[in-house]
């Protein structure tokens, strides 16, 4: 059977790794809310896919750092995950 969903939610999650990306966007449906994201540059690639695929439903919302607390990862400009 395949994959159907995926939820990490509340996992304590900051960061996903670029080469996961391709894994997790096979899965229909992935919930990866409640996480303390780091949104930095190692999140920009993740950020750029956010856009292509529908799989992620609900927002990645930023804990990191401070000026882009409370943010949606999907919502900034690329240049701002520095």
């Amino acid at each position: 059977p395949a994959l159907e969903r995926l939820n990490l939610r509340n996992n304590k999650l900051s960061a996903i790794d670029p080469l996961a990306f391709g894994l997790l966007s096979s899965s229909p449906v992935i919930k990866l809310d409640g996480n303390p994201w780091h949104c930095d540059c190692k999140m920009a690639p993740f950020r750029l896919n956010l856009t292509e695929y529908r799989s992620f439903k609900d927002p990645i919302i930023c804990a990191q750092p401070t000026n882009l607390q409370g943010q949606d990862l999907i919502d900034l400009n690329p240049e701002e995950l520095v």
